[in-house]
Protein backbone atom coordinates (compact mmCIF):
# COMPACT_ATOMS: atom_id res chain seq x y z
CA UNK A 1 0.00 0.00 0.00
CA UNK A 2 0.95 3.12 -0.66
CA UNK A 3 1.30 6.90 1.41
CA UNK A 4 -1.47 8.99 0.90
CA UNK A 5 0.49 11.84 -1.15
CA UNK A 6 1.25 8.95 -3.58
CA UNK A 7 -1.89 7.74 -3.82
CA UNK A 8 -3.55 11.70 -4.38
CA UNK A 9 -1.37 12.12 -6.98
CA UNK A 10 -1.56 9.22 -8.90
CA UNK A 11 -3.92 9.37 -12.31
CA UNK A 12 -5.17 5.67 -12.13
CA UNK A 13 -4.86 4.49 -8.20
CA UNK A 14 -6.16 7.76 -6.33
CA UNK A 15 -9.76 6.29 -4.66
CA UNK A 16 -10.02 9.30 -2.41
CA UNK A 17 -13.52 9.68 0.25
CA UNK A 18 -14.74 12.53 2.64
CA UNK A 19 -15.17 12.06 6.49
CA UNK A 20 -16.81 14.95 7.96
CA UNK A 21 -16.80 15.56 12.24
CA UNK A 22 -19.20 17.88 12.97
CA UNK A 23 -19.46 18.87 16.67
CA UNK A 24 -22.16 20.39 18.75
CA UNK A 25 -21.55 21.30 22.16
CA UNK A 26 -20.50 18.10 23.22
CA UNK A 27 -21.78 15.76 20.81
CA UNK A 28 -19.66 14.23 18.25
CA UNK A 29 -21.55 12.81 14.63
CA UNK A 30 -19.21 11.35 11.95
CA UNK A 31 -19.84 10.41 8.81
CA UNK A 32 -18.65 9.54 5.36
CA UNK A 33 -18.73 9.69 1.75
CA UNK A 34 -17.85 5.93 1.56
CA UNK A 35 -20.09 3.55 0.69
CA UNK A 36 -19.47 1.45 3.99
CA UNK A 37 -18.79 2.90 7.44
CA UNK A 38 -15.06 3.35 8.19
CA UNK A 39 -12.03 3.76 10.72
CA UNK A 40 -9.90 6.63 10.81
CA UNK A 41 -7.72 7.49 13.55
CA UNK A 42 -9.72 4.49 15.99
CA UNK A 43 -12.75 6.91 15.48
CA UNK A 44 -16.42 4.85 12.94
CA UNK A 45 -17.41 7.14 11.27
CA UNK A 46 -20.61 6.23 9.56
CA UNK A 47 -21.43 5.92 5.64
CA UNK A 48 -24.60 8.20 5.27
CA UNK A 49 -25.99 10.38 2.26
CA UNK A 50 -24.09 13.39 1.92
CA UNK A 51 -23.01 16.12 -0.41
CA UNK A 52 -21.07 19.06 -0.48
CA UNK A 53 -20.79 22.22 -2.73
CA UNK A 54 -17.60 23.31 -4.21
CA UNK A 55 -14.71 24.59 -1.48
CA UNK A 56 -13.24 27.38 -2.96
CA UNK A 57 -10.30 29.12 -2.40
CA UNK A 58 -9.45 32.50 -3.27
CA UNK A 59 -9.90 35.74 -0.84
CA UNK A 60 -13.64 36.86 -1.42
CA UNK A 61 -14.67 33.30 -2.03
CA UNK A 62 -13.96 31.95 1.30
CA UNK A 63 -16.19 34.48 2.71
CA UNK A 64 -18.97 32.81 0.95
CA UNK A 65 -20.41 29.62 2.76
CA UNK A 66 -20.15 26.13 2.03
CA UNK A 67 -23.48 24.27 1.22
CA UNK A 68 -23.73 20.78 2.66
CA UNK A 69 -26.57 18.72 2.58
CA UNK A 70 -27.75 15.39 4.57
CA UNK A 71 -31.29 13.78 4.41
CA UNK A 72 -33.68 15.31 6.95
CA UNK A 73 -33.63 12.09 8.77
CA UNK A 74 -30.52 12.53 10.08
CA UNK A 75 -29.65 12.45 13.75
CA UNK A 76 -27.83 15.75 13.26
CA UNK A 77 -30.23 16.99 10.73
CA UNK A 78 -33.21 16.21 13.37
CA UNK A 79 -31.88 18.23 15.96
CA UNK A 80 -32.45 21.85 14.08
CA UNK A 81 -36.51 20.56 13.88
CA UNK A 82 -38.16 22.95 16.68
CA UNK A 83 -36.00 24.57 19.01
CA UNK A 84 -32.82 25.02 17.47
CA UNK A 85 -29.46 23.63 19.75
CA UNK A 86 -27.87 25.89 22.18
CA UNK A 87 -24.52 25.66 20.48
CA UNK A 88 -23.06 26.52 16.93
CA UNK A 89 -22.28 23.37 14.89
CA UNK A 90 -18.42 23.04 14.23
CA UNK A 91 -17.45 21.07 10.77
CA UNK A 92 -13.88 19.47 9.45
CA UNK A 93 -13.95 17.93 6.49
CA UNK A 94 -11.07 15.63 5.20
CA UNK A 95 -9.89 14.01 2.75
CA UNK A 96 -8.71 9.88 3.01
CA UNK A 97 -7.15 7.75 0.19
CA UNK A 98 -8.85 4.24 0.47
CA UNK A 99 -5.42 2.06 -0.32
CA UNK A 100 -2.94 5.03 2.07
CA UNK A 101 -1.61 2.46 4.59
CA UNK A 102 -1.57 4.59 7.83
CA UNK A 103 -5.01 6.08 6.87
CA UNK A 104 -4.07 9.46 7.71
CA UNK A 105 -6.42 12.60 6.80
CA UNK A 106 -6.12 15.81 5.12
CA UNK A 107 -7.89 18.39 6.33
CA UNK A 108 -9.80 20.28 3.32
CA UNK A 109 -12.15 22.48 5.30
CA UNK A 110 -12.80 23.58 9.19
CA UNK A 111 -16.32 25.86 9.31
CA UNK A 112 -19.18 26.46 11.53
CA UNK A 113 -22.54 25.67 10.53
CA UNK A 114 -24.64 29.02 10.25
CA UNK A 115 -28.06 28.29 8.88
CA UNK A 116 -30.29 25.20 8.25
CA UNK A 117 -33.20 24.72 5.58
CA UNK A 118 -34.62 21.74 4.74
CA UNK A 119 -35.69 22.38 0.85
CA UNK A 120 -36.84 19.74 -1.22
CA UNK A 121 -40.14 19.22 0.55
CA UNK A 122 -38.31 18.44 3.75
CA UNK A 123 -36.72 15.64 2.86
CA UNK A 124 -33.22 16.99 2.67
CA UNK A 125 -31.23 19.21 5.10
CA UNK A 126 -28.89 21.60 3.79
CA UNK A 127 -26.36 23.06 6.14
CA UNK A 128 -24.64 26.74 5.51
CA UNK A 129 -21.11 26.43 6.57
CA UNK A 130 -18.74 29.51 6.93
CA UNK A 131 -15.05 29.10 7.54
CA UNK A 132 -13.75 30.31 11.07
CA UNK A 133 -12.26 33.57 8.91
CA UNK A 134 -14.94 34.71 7.45
CA UNK A 135 -17.24 34.35 10.54
CA UNK A 136 -14.37 36.69 12.47
CA UNK A 137 -13.48 38.92 9.61
CA UNK A 138 -16.41 41.44 10.55
CA UNK A 139 -15.81 44.77 12.29
CA UNK A 140 -17.54 44.76 15.33
CA UNK A 141 -16.94 47.60 18.04
CA UNK A 142 -15.63 46.51 21.19
CA UNK A 143 -17.46 48.96 22.93
CA UNK A 144 -20.14 51.37 22.59
CA UNK A 145 -20.46 54.81 24.69
CA UNK A 146 -23.23 53.85 26.60
CA UNK A 147 -24.60 53.77 30.36
CA UNK A 148 -24.96 50.01 30.26
CA UNK A 149 -21.98 47.50 30.96
CA UNK A 150 -20.65 46.64 27.58
CA UNK A 151 -19.52 43.07 29.33
CA UNK A 152 -21.00 39.62 28.92
CA UNK A 153 -21.69 38.39 32.27
CA UNK A 154 -19.25 36.00 33.69
CA UNK A 155 -17.00 36.37 30.51
CA UNK A 156 -12.73 37.22 31.60
CA UNK A 157 -13.30 41.33 31.61
CA UNK A 158 -16.89 40.94 33.78
CA UNK A 159 -14.75 38.50 36.13
CA UNK A 160 -17.94 37.63 38.50
CA UNK A 161 -17.64 33.80 39.08
CA UNK A 162 -20.17 31.87 37.16
CA UNK A 163 -19.86 29.10 40.25
CA UNK A 164 -20.72 31.65 42.96
CA UNK A 165 -24.08 32.46 41.32
CA UNK A 166 -25.50 29.03 40.02
CA UNK A 167 -28.24 26.89 41.47
CA UNK A 168 -28.88 23.09 40.63
CA UNK A 169 -32.34 21.40 40.95
CA UNK A 170 -34.43 18.95 40.01
CA UNK A 171 -37.05 19.82 37.21
CA UNK A 172 -40.00 18.82 38.31
CA UNK A 173 -42.55 20.31 36.06
CA UNK A 174 -42.49 21.05 32.29
CA UNK A 175 -45.36 23.18 30.84
CA UNK A 176 -44.37 24.97 27.69
CA UNK A 177 -41.85 27.24 28.17
CA UNK A 178 -42.50 27.18 32.23
CA UNK A 179 -40.38 24.98 33.99
CA UNK A 180 -40.38 24.34 37.60
CA UNK A 181 -37.10 24.10 39.34
CA UNK A 182 -36.86 22.80 42.87
CA UNK A 183 -34.89 25.40 45.33
CA UNK A 184 -34.85 27.97 43.29
CA UNK A 185 -36.65 30.00 45.15
CA UNK A 186 -34.89 28.98 48.06
CA UNK A 187 -31.46 29.76 46.54
CA UNK A 188 -32.28 34.06 46.72
CA UNK A 189 -31.21 33.76 42.98
CA UNK A 190 -32.69 36.43 40.44
CA UNK A 191 -32.17 34.85 37.57
CA UNK A 192 -33.81 36.72 34.92
CA UNK A 193 -31.62 37.64 31.92
CA UNK A 194 -29.71 34.55 33.41
CA UNK A 195 -29.51 31.33 31.54
CA UNK A 196 -29.75 27.34 31.92
CA UNK A 197 -28.12 24.72 31.29
CA UNK A 198 -29.55 20.94 30.70
CA UNK A 199 -26.37 19.03 31.53
CA UNK A 200 -28.31 16.08 30.27
CA UNK A 201 -27.62 17.33 26.58
CA UNK A 202 -25.98 20.55 26.58
CA UNK A 203 -28.80 22.80 25.60
CA UNK A 204 -28.46 26.24 27.31
CA UNK A 205 -31.74 28.60 27.26
CA UNK A 206 -32.20 32.37 28.31
CA UNK A 207 -34.38 33.08 31.15
CA UNK A 208 -37.21 35.60 30.57
CA UNK A 209 -38.92 35.74 33.80
CA UNK A 210 -39.20 33.69 37.64
CA UNK A 211 -41.72 33.75 39.68
CA UNK A 212 -40.59 31.30 43.03
CA UNK A 213 -39.48 27.84 41.41
CA UNK A 214 -40.97 28.74 38.17
CA UNK A 215 -38.54 30.26 35.64
CA UNK A 216 -39.50 31.34 31.75
CA UNK A 217 -37.55 30.22 29.06
CA UNK A 218 -36.66 31.57 25.37
CA UNK A 219 -37.97 28.53 24.08
CA UNK A 220 -38.33 25.01 25.34
CA UNK A 221 -35.93 22.57 25.49
CA UNK A 222 -35.79 19.43 22.80
CA UNK A 223 -35.62 17.11 25.10
CA UNK A 224 -38.28 16.81 27.86
CA UNK A 225 -35.69 17.86 30.61
CA UNK A 226 -38.37 16.69 33.70
CA UNK A 227 -36.80 14.83 36.35
CA UNK A 228 -33.25 15.83 35.53
CA UNK A 229 -30.64 18.07 37.10
CA UNK A 230 -30.21 21.39 35.49
CA UNK A 231 -28.38 24.48 36.28
CA UNK A 232 -29.89 28.39 36.38
CA UNK A 233 -27.49 31.00 36.93
CA UNK A 234 -28.30 34.99 38.20
CA UNK A 235 -28.59 37.51 35.46
CA UNK A 236 -27.24 40.66 35.23
CA UNK A 237 -29.25 44.19 34.45
CA UNK A 238 -26.21 45.53 33.48
CA UNK A 239 -26.68 49.04 35.48
CA UNK A 240 -23.78 50.26 37.57
CA UNK A 241 -25.49 51.34 40.88
CA UNK A 242 -27.93 48.00 40.32
CA UNK A 243 -27.23 44.73 40.09
CA UNK A 244 -23.55 45.38 39.05
CA UNK A 245 -22.85 46.76 42.79
CA UNK A 246 -25.95 44.84 44.90
CA UNK A 247 -25.80 41.51 43.52
CA UNK A 248 -22.21 41.16 42.04
CA UNK A 249 -20.33 43.75 43.97
CA UNK A 250 -17.95 44.35 41.12
CA UNK A 251 -18.52 48.28 40.61
CA UNK A 252 -14.50 47.71 39.77
CA UNK A 253 -15.19 45.96 36.44
CA UNK A 254 -17.67 47.71 35.44
CA UNK A 255 -17.40 47.93 31.49
CA UNK A 256 -19.74 50.55 30.69
CA UNK A 257 -20.38 54.39 30.96
CA UNK A 258 -22.42 55.05 33.56
CA UNK A 259 -22.18 58.68 33.83
CA UNK A 260 -23.94 59.05 30.06
CA UNK A 261 -26.10 62.15 30.88
CA UNK A 262 -29.84 61.11 29.91
CA UNK A 263 -30.74 64.42 28.10
CA UNK A 264 -28.90 65.29 24.59
CA UNK A 265 -27.96 69.04 24.37
CA UNK A 266 -27.06 68.19 20.64
CA UNK A 267 -30.75 67.33 20.01
CA UNK A 268 -33.25 68.71 22.90
CA UNK A 269 -30.87 71.89 23.38
CA UNK A 270 -29.64 73.46 26.83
Amino acid sequence: MASYDAEESSVENSQPYEIYRFLLGSEEFLYTSAEDDVVVDGNTYTATQIRRGAILQGKSERTKTLDVEIIAANPLAQRYIGPPPGFRAALTISRVQRDDVSASPALIYSGTVKAVVFPKDGQFAKMQVQTVEASTSRAIPRYTYMGMCNHLLYDTPCGVLQSSFTHSGTVTLVDGNEITVSGLNASGLDVVGGFTDNSTNTEKRQVLAQSGDVITVLLPFETDPTGTVISVFAGCNRVLKEDCALVFGNEINFGGFAFVPNRNPFTAGL
